[in-house]
């Protein structure tokens, strides 16, 4: 990491402040014909903050080391095979496994069959596929993994940034809780045991994502593509949310390895 006085406070107060106010103006474009024209752009200035917010900081600091460093990151695709078939390979499995698991449950075989629709909210069919596929990851990873984890991971070890990484990125999803045809709003009328497995799976994801992004030398390139596997992997069977928390009860387990194996390279 290059030497430079990170500002982890003002990058998240303004990327997970950003979020709590945009979100009374996305209830209210979502509520009526009148105000849905705006709804997509208000979506896409929240997603793209933290990325505004990371360039902003990176550029404006005229810090030539650092804005160095993040150009060296952003087009850094040589990635290990190994890690490389980790990204590509570890959510579908994991996925597949739990699908598999389920099944002792009494769920049904049709899990494994290709999902009807990916979309994130209702009626935005492409959008629902693009977004979290390609622009998602593309957008949050510059934001999180350009500026926001390294911000953290200045001041603390590996483990405690994750931790608190985990926390600031499972806030900065709360107020979709509250948008109607969102997601994470539909999460919340199936019931508060699949609202607490998406944010416990927050904190798990993070713990690989940010081994992996320390691991491949803060390569913004295979976040990116990790990010987008992830998404692509939990969209795209018919999976059901019991079976998705048996996705996180697994990703747990990998990640409890991960620090377990290598954990001087977390709390050191």
């Amino acid at each position: 990491m290059t030497t430079y006085l990170y500002h982890p406070i003002t990058f998240y107060l303004i990327t997970v402040g950003s979020v709590f106010l945009l979100s009374p103006l996305l209830a209210y474009c979502n509520k009526g014909k009148s105000g849905e024209k705006y709804l997509l752009p208000l979506l896409f200035l929240g997603l793209s903050l933290p990325a505004i917010t990371a360039l902003t900081m990176i550029f404006g600091s005229q810090n030539e080391g650092l804005i160095q460093d993040f150009w060296e990151r952003l087009f850094l695709f040589n990635i290990a095979p190994g890690y490389l078939l980790l990204i590509l390979f570890l959510m579908p499995l994991i996925v597949i496994i739990a699908t598999a698991l389920s099944l002792l449950f009494g769920y049904s075989r049709e899990q494994f069959l290709l999902a009807n629709d990916f979309s994130v909210k209702k009626g935005w069919a492409i959008v629902g596929v693009i977004l979290p596929i390609v622009i998602a990851p593309l957008i949050e990873e510059i934001g999180w993994r350009g500026y926001g984890v390294d911000s953290l991971r200045a001041y603390f070890s590996l483990f405690t940034t994750t931790m608190l990484f985990g926390a600031l990125w499972a806030l900065w999803h709360l107020p979709t809780f509250f948008v109607q045809g969102f997601y994470q709003n539909q999460l919340w009328h199936r019931g508060i045991v699949y609202v607490i497995n998406f944010f416990v799976s927050v904190f798990v994801v993070s713990i690989i994502m940010n081994w992996v992004f320390y691991k491949t030398g803060r390569s913004i390139p295979a976040l990116i593509l990790f990010h987008s596997v992830l998404n692509f992997s939990s969209i795209l069977l018919r999976t059901e949310q019991f079976t998705k928390c048996l996705v996180t009860l697994l990703f747990a387990v990998v990640s409890l390895i991960v620090i377990i194996c290598d954990s001087q390279f977390f709390f050191s």
